[in-house]
């Protein structure tokens, strides 16, 4: 049961009982027991001994699963369809759960994710049915779907369904007063101060979600998800400056990730603030000169400012 350091200080045993696979530690560097003992050897060495021992036995799930995981991860070309064929054959609930959570980004561009979260909507499983409901949050049509999920018998299900469909819930409703309790929980934490802030911006009320999320940063000024929080809503009140300023914040807290950056340049050409909006964008493709669509933005400024 070897250890693993999580949040940089807490050393866990892993309590997962799998195939030492040796393969997979050369395709995805997934540590691998034989290689563990053996220290003097190769990945190679490994990789050879275990085929000769064990052969096609070791090409199971635990292995496509892996690929599959890691795909999605990694956003390759052909993992979502990858996810969905496995979610076909898994028996195992919190399997089915996570390859839903891993297909949350694609809800809105493939009609057959949309259709596997609807399925599982009836999953017998509360886990898989949370993680539905949220994969389908962020669908438009799907609301019809969810509305009998308020009065699912778990609530962790309810919950789920009612975060999704906040914004048409009556206050003086037994859902709505479910989740403010849950959001009242956590109200002296930053992060619970962020859900408020969620919540009240789900329901159309900027101002209060304003102050919710300034609270928040207030008490975690390093919270780069907040600040990023901040700047949406704070966009959608019509605030463009002050929503460029906290994506800007965020990016200097994240100097490696390439999304706050953009957004912050996006804000700025909205509003016409051409010099920010090309150094940002500029910015953005010094962190990720793979990013595509900044590119395509900046090609857009330089010609909007006769720069052919």
């Amino acid at each position: 049961m070897p250890t693993t350091n999580y949040m940089e200080r807490s050393p866990r045993h892993d309590h997962g009982w799998l195939k030492p696979d040796p393969l997979l530690t050369k395709e995805l560097g997934i540590p691998n027991a034989c290689n563990r003992c053996h220290t003097d050897q190769t990945v190679d060495w490994a990789i050879t001994h275990s085929e000769n021992w064990y052969g096609d036995k070791l090409n199971s799930r635990q292995r496509a699963r892996a690929r599959g995981i890691a795909a999605a991860q990694a956003n390759t070309p052909g993992a979502v369809d990858q996810l969905l064929k496995l979610l076909e054959s898994e028996d195992i609930p919190v399997w089915r759960a996570t390859m839903l959570e891993l297909m949350t980004p694609h809800a809105l561009g493939n009609p057959a994710v949309a259709s596997a979260a609807n399925t599982a909507l009836k999953d017998t499983d509360a886990l898989v049915r949370a993680a539905a409901v949220r994969l389908l949050s962020g669908v438009g049509d799907a609301r019809a779907s969810l509305r009998p999920l308020l009065n699912d018998p778990v609530r962790l299900v309810r919950l789920d369904a009612a975060w999704a469909l906040s914004d048409e819930l009556e206050p003086a409703s037994i859902q709505a007063r479910e989740l403010q309790t849950y959001l009242e929980t956590a109200a002296d934490q930053p992060l619970g101060q962020l859900r408020i802030g969620q919540h009240l911006a789900n329901r159309g009320e900027s101002p209060a979600s304003i102050k919710a999320l300034q609270k928040a940063v207030s008490w975690d000024p390093g919270s780069a998800p907040i600040l990023e929080t901040l700047g949406l809503v704070y966009q959608q009140a019509g605030q463009l400056d002050a929503a460029a300023s906290a994506f800007v914040r965020a990016a200097n807290l994240t100097p490696d990730d390439p999304e706050p950056i953009f957004n912050a340049a996006l804000l700025f050409a909205e509003a016409r603030n051409y010099p920010n909006a090309e150094a940002a964008l500029r910015e953005t493709v010094q962190r990720d000169p793979g990013y595509h669509r900044a590119w395509y933005n900046l090609g857009l400024l330089l010609a909007e400012t006769g720069r052919p």
